[in-house]
């Protein structure tokens, strides 16, 4: 996998963290996947719900197929939501330029 690809991860994280209220009850893990290889979230975000999740996600997801960086846009990615408990909430692939 590129260097540069759990940059789309990391960014992720940042942004949810910076959203974080003190209400927000549920951990959740987001993870990247190429098909072979799995960049495990470590650290998790905290959200009120999955649609929370899922909607940072898909914006995260945009913004880096938009993006500046040619490598972010190459690659067939998932995006692996998980619970605290490790269960797959969603998976949500992306497809980058071939």
């Amino acid at each position: 996998m590129p260097d540069d690809v759990p940059a789309a991860q990391a960014e992720f994280v940042r942004t949810r963290r910076g959203a974080m209220g003190a209400d927000l009850m549920q951990r959740f893990y987001v993870d990247l996947s190429d098909g072979r290889d799995l960049i495990r979230d470590e650290e998790g975000v905290e959200a009120a719900s999955l649609e929370e999740v899922l909607d940072q996600a898909e914006r995260v997801i945009a913004e880096t197929l938009l993006g500046d960086d040619p490598d972010d846009r190459h690659g067939n990615w998932t995006l692996v939501i998980r619970s605290a408990a490790g269960a797959i909430l969603a998976m949500l692939p992306f497809l980058g330029e071939s």
